[in-house]
């Protein structure tokens, strides 16, 4: 039996979600998929747009098998370490055989061959980073300058993409795992990740979707580029924002009183 893992917040699912795990499925002919995803917390800190049961039950409808909680202390964690406790799940359970994600670039050997530089000069990248960032540069583009020491300027544009942002640093788990969980690039389609509009083909981002729902637009547009299961909830089930969340956590304060430290 061939199993395959997929790291995961469907917030919420959408046909690009479906798209990868059926092309996943394809590549590698496998007969289990198990997901590791994001419970009521995404790794931005926000609050998921539905629950994680209503989410996971989404997942089981589209062809996952099987959907493990990557626990909120690392699903709220930077892209190193939200893809390093995944990646430990999955390696932990010991059947998986493969791991598949999306990218922009769908030549999984230069994601591995930027894994590799990164992690053999580790070390060096973060001196000259911490060097850099004395003289008041942030980190993101003090570790940007790092690595122009260490990488090709093709690897460099690849670097920049922000799915194979995660994608390397889930190559650099598995080779600091010493996994022998193999990795597929699924290269993505449509809109990327962060992209905030719907398009016109089938396939928008989950941040589209989103931002849709928080301005309270027509939602009859999201059946072209959600499943059925997951337009079905958008109708029927009230989401939930940041904002939800904003008025309980003033209480909270203002009940601990002066004293407290």
């Amino acid at each position: 039996m061939k199993a395959l893992g997929i790291v995961c917040e469907y917030n919420p699912f959408h046909n690009g979600h479906k798209y990868l795990i059926d092309e996943a499925k394809k590549i590698t002919k496998c007969d289990f998929v198990v997901a590791i995803m994001s419970g009521n917390f995404t790794q931005q800190g926000n609050i998921a747009l539905y629950d994680k049961f209503t989410r996971a039950n989404l997942a089981i409808k589209n062809g996952v098998d099987l959907v493990i909680e990557l626990p909120v202390l690392f699903s709220n964690s930077s892209a190193q370490y939200f893809s390093y406790s995944a990646i430990r799940i999955l390696n932990d359970l010991g059947f998986i055989d493969n791991i598949a994600f999306g990218t922009e670039c769908d030549n999984i050997k230069t994601l591995d061959n930027i894994a590799k530089k990164i992690i053999e000069n580790e070390k060096m990248i973060w001196e000259t980073t911490s060097s850099i960032m004395n003289d008041g540069i942030s980190f993101a583009d003090a570790r940007a300058e790092a690595l122009k020491n260490f990488l090709t300027d093709d690897e460099l544009l690849e670097i920049k993409k922000p799915n194979n942002i995660l994608a390397i640093e889930y190559i650099k788990s598995l080779i600091k795992l010493n996994s022998k969980i193999k990795p597929i690039s699924i290269k993505r389609v449509g809109a990327q990740f962060d992209e905030n509009n719907i398009t016109c083909n089938n396939y928008c981002s989950a941040t589209s979707i989103r931002n849709l729902l928080y301005d309270n637009k027509d939602i009859s547009i999201l059946k072209n580029y959600v499943p059925s299961d997951t337009f079905d909830i958008i109708q029927k089930k009230s989401f939930f924002r940041n904002d939800d969340l904003f008025y309980i956590l003033k209480y909270k304060i203002l009940s601990l009183g002066t004293n407290r430290t």
